[in-house]
């Protein structure tokens, strides 16, 4: 193997191995918390928390599949793991660093007890976590992308079919159709919902996580049926997204919404929320716009994908 192909090579085995860490943190968490002795008091949640753990298990599988499936394509040369890999590592790439700057500038609640110090190189050790996790997904964007990478899995393309269903797309179908389940359980849960900067709660909450639901499993089944309606609703989805976010990081009116939700917070977990957050919010608020804009990036990237016959596969 030419020693120009060793960094594609050792990327596969980086996303094989975290991979299986993420599928062994998954299987663990809810091992651990049927262990760990149930909260009794104000303090209960309303729901089993091994419910909670079940369900972080299997987004955690889920990635790690997506991960393992990935690396082996790259092993095999698979053009559609090139580009899933690239997926990944935007996300990745995101997620360091917005998770990096976060870690920096956003204040933590003190801890009695705790010395200052230790919470400082808390931060920063966070903070160089997650730089590498952005160095790592940078690295993969530029390997992957580069045209010399290209014709390396361009080679063996023997069982590509034309016309088919790009991988992004199928990726964020799927997405939406897996996500609706979450948007249906923050409806029974009536969980506050913060449309366009105001915050709805109870039975409009429930009828506005009702139509998340709705609208993802719609949305979701017609992109992988390539419907071009499908597409641009999509797109208006993704967008109300970046909206709502914009709105509701304006400043003079986010704490006013924060406080909204924690006085509805006795609803779900009596003992309240904490009366500190992390700060600065707005952080978080634009690592989630920025995950929302993804998805549109590519639907729009892939347009051209829709104006063909429909691909079921």
């Amino acid at each position: 193997m030419p020693r120009k192909w060793i960094a594609v090579r050792v990327s596969a085995g980086l996303a094989m191995a975290g991979s299986l860490l993420t599928l062994a943190l998954g299987v663990m968490m809810p091992i651990s918390m049927a262990m760990a002795p149930r909260p009794v008091g104000p303090a209960a949640p309303p729901f089993p928390m091994m419910a909670f753990g079940i369900v972080m298990a299997v987004i955690f599988a889920a990635f790690a599949a997506w991960g393992i499936v990935t690396a082996i394509g790259i092993f095999r040369r698979r053009n559609w793991a090139r580009i899933s890999i690239m997926i990944f590592a935007g996300l990745l790439a995101i997620m360091g660093v917005f998770g990096g700057v976060a870690a920096l500038v956003m204040t933590l609640p003190p801890q009695e007890g705790l010395d200052p110090r230790i919470m400082t190189a808390l931060r920063l050790g966070m903070s160089a976590f997650y730089g590498l996790l952005a160095g790592i997904g940078i690295w993969w964007l530029l390997l992957f992308n580069k045209q010399t990478t290209k014709h390396y899995f361009a080679a063996s393309q023997l069982d590509e079919k034309p016309g088919g269903r790009p991988l992004s797309i199928s990726i964020i179908g799927w997405y939406l159709i897996a996500a609706s389940p979450f948007s249906a359980a923050m409806a029974v849960f009536q969980v506050p919902a913060v449309i366009c900067g105001l915050v709805i709660t109870g039975w409009g909450a429930l009828a506005v996580y009702s139509l998340f639901a709705v609208a993802q499993l719609y949305l979701g089944a017609g992109l992988l049926q390539l419907q071009e309606h499908a597409r641009i609703g999509a797109v208006g989805f993704f967008l109300l997204g970046i909206v709502n976010g914009v709105l509701t990081i304006i400043p003079g009116g986010f704490e006013a919404k924060i406080e909204v939700m924690r006085r509805a917070a006795p609803k779900f977990f009596p003992a309240g929320m904490p009366t500190q957050m992390p700060q600065p919010m707005w952080v978080f608020a634009l690592m989630g716009m920025v995950f929302v804009a993804v998805p549109i990036w590519f639907l729009v990237r892939q347009r051209a994908a829709f104006a063909g016959p429909a691909a079921v596969d």
